[in-house]
């Protein structure tokens, strides 16, 4: 049983650490793969509500998994 609680934990942990993070000004957060961005909106691939357009507006910051 361990084995294969530790088998899910390690399937989950990649995709937590691929994932882009934009944090809207209410204070909600939408993770996902930054599509593109420009000085009016943020588009963002969630797995929950599939591909997501946000204007700049709304967006408080953006944290990228890209160096």
């Amino acid at each position: 049983m361990r084995f294969i609680a530790l088998l899910c934990l390690l399937g989950i942990v990649p995709l937590a650490a691929s994932a882009d993070v934009v944090h809207l000004a209410n204070g909600d957060r939408v993770t996902g793969e930054l599509v593109s961005m420009d000085g009016s909106a943020v588009v963002i691939d969630s797995a929950w509500g599939g591909t997501l357009h946000i204007e700049r507006e709304a967006v408080r910051s953006i944290d990228t998994d890209e160096a």
